[in-house]
Order: structure tokens, then sequence, then C-alpha cells
């Protein structure tokens, strides 16, 4: 009886360390289980944030493909007509002491299609670049 008493004894011990264990397991367990919902939480938020900003850039590029669709055109056309330009219009053009605003507008219009920094030449009247 004894021997079976020492071995129960022995058990009982190893019982107790294990429920401590066990215990301090669970503990842990609970505290990561919070931390891990909070982090949770958050994720589903900012994944749900995500969809919206990829959702509304969907969207954007979707209008930016249509507008490309309808300006191509266009721009395509426009090359053409810069095309048909010659060095004796651009020599008109400069020859003119006073251009009208329209002229100024379309020649930086060519400038910037062209990709050409345009000459600015100061007003011998009234000095203004």
């Amino acid at each position: 009886v004894q021997g079976v008493t020492d071995k129960l004894t022995i058990f009982k011990d190893t019982l107790v360390q294990s429920i401590k264990k066990t215990k301090q397991m669970l503990m842990y367990v609970q505290v990561n289980t919070l931390s891990v919902q909070k982090m949770t939480s958050r994720v589903v938020k900012e994944r749900q944030r995500l969809q919206t900003v990829a959702e509304s850039t969907r969207q954007q590029q979707k209008n930016c493909r249509k507008d490309l669709v309808d300006i191509l055109p266009l721009l395509k056309s426009t090359h053409k007509a810069l095309d048909t330009l010659r060095a004796a219009d651009i020599t008109v053009l400069r020859t003119m002491k006073f251009p009208p605003e329209t002229i100024k507008l379309v020649m930086e219009a060519v400038c910037v299609l062209r990709d050409v920094t345009p000459l600015k030449v100061r007003d011998r009247m009234t000095g203004e670049v």
C-alpha cells in the first residue's frame, strides 16, 4: 500500500505541476486571443477601406481610359495639322510686332505640342516680357 501511496503522491505532484502549466498556458492564450481579436478587427477595417479605395481607383481608371479614347483622335488630328505648318508661316508670325492675343495663345500651344521652349522677348514699348 505504501508503494502505491508513494506513486500517487508523485503523480499528484506531477498533476499539480501540469495543472499549473496548463493554467499559465490558458492565461497566455486568453491574453493573445484578445490581442489577435483586436488586430483582426483592425485588419478587417483596413481591408474594407482599401477595397473602397481600389474600387474608386478602378472607376477613375475606367473614366481615364474613356477620356483617352475620346482624346486620341483629336491629338492625332492636331499633329497632322501641325505637320502642315511651314517655316514661312512661322516667319510671318515673327515679323508681327504686336500679334493678336489669339495668335500668341496658339503659338504657346504649338510650342507645348512640339515640346519647344517659347522664346520670350521684352516688349519695346511696355518693357514687359
